[in-house]
């Protein structure tokens, strides 16, 4: 549980970040001249930050985080993959999820169940179709 914690904190991180108003007005007049690392410095320093921060504060051995803007994407790892051989995290770095997916999964489907999108009682092909 304290791993989604964390999660959802760097995550509301990011959203305060990037999200706030006025962001698109900080734009130079041509997005296409710059690469989203450029455009958002300012504002990604500061998440960066903050993402040290807090993992320092939860002892989090390592964490790679990514979003995308538009089709340009931005992705960074910190800490460490593997700590007994101390390998650094990589931003392609693999994790053990286990079965946290699980309930995630569940709640995707339900949201999807109420929004009349997914019939629980249909047959699967009707979703996944035969190869």
């Amino acid at each position: 549980m304290r791993e989604i914690r964390k999660t959802l904190v760097l995550l509301s991180l990011a959203v305060a970040a990037l999200g706030q108003p006025g962001l698109l007005a900080q734009q130079p007049a041509d997005p296409a001249s710059q690469d989203l690392g450029a455009r958002y410095a300012p504002r990604l320093g500061v998440f960066e930050e903050m993402t040290r921060k807090e993992m320092a504060a939860d002892h989090t051995t390592g964490l790679a985080i990514g979003f995308m803007i538009g089709g340009e994407t931005w992705t960074r790892a910190y800490g460490l993959a593997d700590v007994e051989n101390g390998s650094s995290m990589k931003p392609n770095s693999s994790f053990r999820l286990a079965s946290i997916t699980k309930p995630m999964t569940a709640v995707a489907v339900l949201q999807l169940v109420e929004q009349g999108k997914i019939d629980l009682d249909a047959e699967i092909q009707t979703y996944v179709p035969p190869a």
